[in-house]
């Protein structure tokens, strides 16, 4: 069965309702009108197939909501941006991030932070300031296409959720033989050893004895201002508490638990003050550990070189100290590595908000910065869990990825505790990644870098079989935004040109971005042998309907299209209608008028060229 005719087969049918051109705020570059323009149009049902094409013509999607930039009037130049994973280089700071993973695996080294990258795909498996990233500029343009709350996704829903207590057992039946699970052979190549997930809520001790701790001292500070024993006229800094390092316990003891530098930063502040310029660091550093009281956790403060070190109570005492969480944690990360896995669920599957959404808020709240209020359990199904693609078991076809076709969620679990979730399409020449969330605590190992390599690497296996599929599809590339542009550092990666549709390597148009006079004609840089077939000329002829609408009727008149029943719609979806060419439908005279005919015959000619060779896959809703 050829493509044009699985886009119509069974009780699913690919209706689309086209909404055209819109205009949103832009995440990019920060404008404070509506400077984002893109065209859209909205599907329940979608084929693999037909998405597939789309896509290649520059189109993504958020949920059930397709969309492309219009770059003639667009600010910020979204620019799709794939890899051929045959031809992949790996970098060394790529190599990095597989070094540091394995040795996490290992438990050689701690990875918990506080702390907040500055750049790199962790961002998204996508210092100073930076635009919000509006991730595929997806919930504020759907929110502003319709106004149908179907697409609020930013809903202000604001039940609280509990944490879930699901065990990694539960979900057992996935790990091995969850439908010949796309990440599968990572999770038994990155198997290393096995140990006791640590105690959730030991992460959460560790950030209440830091912040108690601060508070100490910045009460010890204030106290030694009052008594005169710092000096009341200088500003005070912030007091910054961290754990002692490996190295820092090597040399001055095991039980330190904390320190702070605190001491060195009120020196230098005093020195501008003219009668404590004999004031060290050492000195303050015995000061405030004269006020310093520390009524919780059996601590206690000692001064080293002008160093607060905070100790467990009783130097020799190891039971004492044995309960705390940072020596309980580093004994554990010694004795033996951690547990890791994939596990692969289809997007539609029931279960996926309860698993994901603690994970997927605290992401965007941390890292994006966005409001709690804002960010509920159904804005999360709708971006995230509906999809329109319909799912191709494997089945149906034997020379595809062993997972078959679909939109699914790549859940990577260490022990018992889910760390991250990528948020992925298969389709028949690629993987299109749609969307990376990560624990923020865990930013050390550059999660998003080493998600895209794990699928880079699944791509590769699985091409030995599926010989099409090859390609990576990072989503959107714009060059001047450091938050996006790292998706180049997966070389050799290949554009997509937005006047020809054709794709051109990144490193032969680069003097063009980086001048930054868009739009870009990328024409003369096309790479040989790397491009689609034009199927039957009908990227030609979709630009004849673009310049010449009234020379392009025989394409138009073969678009098909769905004349929804009596009661049939819902909101945007088309129940049930019956299907009739537009050449049929002006042959029988059904349009009211030739005003209708033409406005209508317009929007067709306009929507055939935006989706390029996919039109004839698809049912024009009206």
């Amino acid at each position: 069965m050829n493509d044009s005719r699985l886009a119509m087969a069974g009780s699913l049918p690919t209706v689309v309702a086209v909404m055209g051109e819109s205009t949103t705020h832009c995440g990019y570059c920060g404008s404070t009108e509506e400077t984002s323009v893109s065209y859209g149009m909205h599907a329940e049902y979608l084929t693999v197939y037909a998405y597939q094409k789309l896509i290649d013509r520059g189109w993504r999607r958020s949920g059930r909501w397709l969309y492309r930039p219009l770059h003639c009037k667009t600010c910020c130049q979204l620019l799709t941006i794939r890899l051929d994973t045959h031809k992949f280089k790996i970098s060394k700071s790529q190599k990095r991030v597989k070094r540091r993973w394995k040795s996490f695996l290992e438990g050689k080294i701690d990875v918990f932070t506080n702390s907040k990258p500055t750049q790199g795909p962790e961002e998204n498996h996508i210092g100073g300031s930076s635009p919000k990233r509006p991730r595929e500029n997806d919930l504020e343009m759907v929110a502003n296409i319709s106004r149908e709350e179907e697409f609020d996704v930013r809903g202000l829903g604001q039940s609280k959720r509990q944490r879930s207590n699901l065990n990694l057992k539960s979900l057992d039946v996935f790990s091995d033989e969850c439908l010949g699970s796309p990440s599968a052979p990572f999770s038994e190549k990155l198997r290393v050893g096995s140990c006791e997930a640590l105690d959730t809520k030991q992460k959460g001790a560790r950030g209440d004895f830091i912040g108690m701790i601060t508070r100490a001292l910045e009460v010890a500070i204030r106290k030694a201002v009052d008594t005169g024993e710092i000096p009341p006229g200088i500003r005070l800094p912030p007091v910054i508490v961290k754990e002692a390092s490996d190295k820092v316990r090597r040399l001055h003891g095991k039980d330190i638990l904390y320190t702070s530098g605190i001491s060195f930063s009120l020196a230098a502040k005093a020195k501008s003050v003219p009668e404590t310029t004999g004031l060290t660091a050492e000195d303050i550093s015995k000061i405030l550990a004269k006020h310093v009281q520390l009524d919780f956790g059996e601590l206690s403060v000692h001064c080293a070189g002008g160093h607060l070190n905070i100790l467990g109570k009783g130097d020799c005492d190891e039971q004492k100290v044995e309960s705390h969480p940072r020596i309980s944690r580093q004994k554990a990360k010694r004795s033996c590595g951690h547990n890791f896995r994939i596990v692969t669920l289809a997007s539609s599957d029931p279960s996926i908000p309860e698993i994901e959404f603690d994970l997927f808020k605290k992401y965007q709240t941390k890292h994006h910065d966005d409001d709690p209020m804002s960010v509920t359990v159904e804005s999360f199904r709708r971006f995230l869990c509906d999809s329109p693609l319909i799912h191709v078991p494997p089945s149906e076809c034997p020379q595809g990825p062993s997972c078959g076709y679909g939109s699914f969620h790549q859940q990577y679990w260490v022990d018992n505790e889910l760390i991250a979730v990528g948020v992925v399409d298969i389709l028949p020449k690629c993987l299109s990644s749609k969307y990376f969330f990560w624990d923020p605590s865990m930013a050390k190992l550059s999660l998003g870098t080493l998600a895209s390599l794990l699928e880079i690497d699944w791509i590769s296996e699985q091409s030995k079989h599926a010989k099409d599929f090859h390609y990576y599809y990072l989503g959107y590339y714009l060059h001047d935004c450091h938050r996006m542009n790292y998706k180049a550092s997966f070389a050799p990666s290949e554009l997509l040109c937005p006047t020809t549709y054709k794709w051109v390597p990144i490193t032969k148009v680069v003097h063009l971005l980086d001048a930054n006079q868009p739009p870009w004609d990328f024409s003369e840089f096309e790479s040989e042998g790397n491009n689609l077939p034009d199927e039957e000329g009908t990227g030609e002829k979709c630009l004849e309907v673009a310049n010449n609408h009234k020379g392009s009727d025989d394409l138009v008149d073969h678009v098909k299209l769905m004349i929804p029943y009596p009661g049939t719609i819902d909101r945007l979806y088309i129940k049930g209608g019956r299907v009739l060419d537009f050449g049929r439908l002006r042959t029988l005279g059904l349009i009211r008028s030739p005003e209708a005919e033409e406005n209508l015959r317009s929007r067709i000619s306009e929507w055939i060229y935006f989706v390029g060779p996919a039109w004839n896959m698809m049912l024009f809703g009206v």
